[in-house]
């Protein structure tokens, strides 16, 4: 796992996905009653999950935004760009993910059960989209707000 300008964008993405976990945990505790106890080792995540409870956190800066074509979800991803394979990520992931939550802190939280979402790519409606060392798909804002579980806005 890495967590540089090269896989994510900004150099700052671990303290930022950091932030952005507690910021979620803090509402899906007050929303919803759950408390959330997030694997904190590199072993423990890549192994077991995000957290003990099931539920894979994504920051994602543009969720939400008028300039974006959707909700992009992470299928796969590479170490470095240079790299030939391409390994399951995000909803691929095989780990014990339940709840797959995308967005941010200024515009809307997405809450999606993982197995549908990996239904809705599998059916080849939504566009791929393939960065440097991530792999996409786009799910428009209309089938977001209709396939996620819970939706809150900000």
């Amino acid at each position: 796992m890495r967590y540089d300008i090269e896989n994510s964008g900004h150099d700052d993405s671990l303290i930022v996905g950091e932030f952005f976990q507690n910021f979620v945990k803090d509402i899906i505790k007050e929303k919803f009653g759950i408390k959330i106890d997030y694997y904190t080792s590199k072993d423990d995540q890549y192994h077991k999950g995000e957290s003990l409870q099931g539920w894979e956190i994504k920051y994602d800066q543009h969720c939400g935004k008028e300039y974006s074509k959707g909700v992009s979800i992470e299928i796969a991803e590479k170490i470095h760009q240079t790299d030939l394979n391409w390994i399951n990520s995000g909803i691929y992931r095989s780990d014990n993910s339940i709840n797959f939550v995308q967005g941010n802190t200024d515009t809307v939280i997405y809450i999606f059960c993982k197995k549908l979402l990996q239904l809705l790519h599998q059916s080849g409606r939504y566009k791929e989209k393939e960065e440097l060392t991530i792999r996409t798909f786009y799910l428009p804002y209309s089938d977001a707000d209709k396939y996620c579980s819970h939706k809150i806005t900000f």
